[in-house]
């Protein structure tokens, strides 16, 4: 749900939300979807015209996003706090992974690479450096390079 929501800003903010607060099932892989979706909402509302972005073309300047971009922080925050909660599931989570997925995301930028393995191999990637920069782990970011 979370994949097919993300271009919508009220969709996400939905399922966000459900997620946060726990009101719907969600796995821990799920709160690593979710937290790589808010971070790239939070990329969206600084550069609203980067590529890839459903806010391109709509407003121009990133002032126009700055209340959505709090709240996204906010929310980034609460995620950040229950992954590390939760670190010894996401490590299950790294160690259970296909050899053969590391190695595709290591050409990721492949035409041959379907999008919902690229953007899985991204949340991956995401998560690892959360916890590379603000935890000081980098034990996800090693599984991921080796």
């Amino acid at each position: 749900m979370l994949e097919e929501a993300r271009s919508s800003y009220i969709d996400t903010l939905n399922l966000l939300t459900a997620v946060r607060l726990h009101t719907i099932s969600a796995t821990t892989e799920d709160m690593m979807l979710a937290y790589f979706i808010t971070t790239e909402w939070c990329m969206w509302c600084e550069t609203p015209n980067m590529e890839g972005s459903p806010l391109a073309g709509k407003r121009t300047t990133a002032a126009s996003y700055a209340s959505v971009l709090k709240m996204m922080l906010e929310i980034k925050e609460d995620f950040e706090i229950q992954l590390a909660a939760e670190m010894d599931i996401v490590e299950m989570v790294f160690e259970s992974l296909n050899p053969n997925l590391i190695e595709v995301g290591k050409n990721i930028d492949s035409p041959a690479v379907k999008e919902s393995t690229k953007r899985y191999y991204k949340m991956l990637k995401c998560t690892a450096d959360f916890f590379k920069d603000k935890i000081g782990c980098s034990a996800f970011s090693n599984i991921l390079e080796n």
